[in-house]
């Protein structure tokens, strides 16, 4: 690959937690000097998030815009 990074995996896990797991053990073998992982969502879960943002956008301020 000619980018920031060598290859690419893609594993199904049945939960969050499995899947970092299996990132863990992986990365403590040192056999990669850079190793990230990434959680894909459903359209299902991101229309969810989507209703959560907008209900939490109207009681979030930012810090020094509190009332």
């Amino acid at each position: 690959m000619f980018g920031a990074h060598d290859g690419i995996a893609i594993a199904v896990a049945p939960h969050a937690v499995s899947a970092a797991a299996l990132s863990v053990a992986v990365g403590s073998t040192g056999a990669f000097k850079h190793l990230e992982t990434h959680e894909l969502f459903t359209q299902d879960q991101l229309g969810q998030m989507l209703a959560k943002a907008s209900a939490a956008v109207q009681v979030y301020r930012p810090p020094g815009q509190q009332q």
